[in-house]
């Protein structure tokens, strides 16, 4: 047997197929194939008829022999992978022979594939192909809103020691330079501009309603209050207050008791 080509996994029972390639040696891919079922670690199509059937109910034929010329090797697995509709009715896990394009995983499947590789660490040079695989890529509304939905509930409450030693990363000048370094040049949108501002002026517009509607404020919370009428003023464009800001008064000392 030849060690470069095209073969075909066929069940006895169903009489649909499997088609692979190799440059390799058949004998070593076979063996590759079997092991990968045995360790349920094959596409979930093919491992869940083996597991079906049984190890018993395959044959296994070369449908094409070949010279070492890599080019074609791709070419004819696809069309025998056509010839044969192994993929819809078929164990192929995609339609493209040497891609897993258009393969679907089972949930079970990507269970076992997170598992595998939670807690690796990720190198520099990874973290940069990510970095650029989506710079530039502008989320839709619709997808925004999924990944929020599917995140929700998941955050953990931070404790008080890690919120200050956030607090502590975030304010440190080597960061807030790294910060300032990465917005250099660019521009906030118009639109986003607008949505910032009135973000803002629905923030004030709720603080004064509720410090309004308290019966007694404090000396700084009065303060507080008329720092904030002041600026909703100034947000819609109206002159200050003309009579400056009205002097609050202390509250008296309480009589001695002497």
């Amino acid at each position: 047997m030849g060690n470069f080509g095209v073969y075909r996994i066929t069940n006895t029972e169903t009489l649909l197929s499997y088609i692979g390639s190799t440059g390799k040696g058949f004998e070593g891919r076979w063996k590759n194939h079997k092991k990968r079922l045995r360790n349920h670690e094959h596409n979930p199509k093919f491992q869940e008829a083996w597991d079906q059937y049984g190890p018993e109910k395959w044959e296994w034929v070369v449908v094409e022999e070949m010279t070492p010329v890599k080019s074609p090797l791709l070419e004819r697995e696809q069309h025998w992978i056509d010839f044969y509709d192994s993929y819809k009715n078929g164990y192929n896990a995609s339609p493209h022979a040497g891609s897993r394009l258009g393969c679907k995983l089972t949930e079970e499947h990507k269970k076992k594939i997170s598992l595998m590789h939670s807690g690796k660490p990720k190198t520099e040079a990874f973290k940069r192909m990510v970095s650029r695989v989506h710079k530039g890529k502008v989320l839709s509304l619709e997808t925004r809103q999924k990944i929020s939905q599917a995140r929700m509930g998941k955050g953990h409450p931070h404790t008080k020691e890690n919120r200050a030693r956030l607090t502590a990363v975030l304010q440190s000048p080597e960061v807030r330079e790294k910060i300032r370094q990465a917005h250099l040049g660019t521009h906030m949108p118009e639109e986003d501009k607008v949505k910032a501002r009135n973000t803002c002026h629905e923030k004030r517009i709720r603080k004064i309603e509720i410090l309004d509607n308290q019966e007694f404020l404090t000396l700084k919370q009065r303060r507080y209050l008329l720092g904030l009428k002041a600026s909703e003023r100034k947000f819609q464009g109206l002159p200050p207050n003309p009579l400056g800001r009205p002097r609050v008064r202390a509250k008296p000392p309480s009589p001695s008791t002497t």
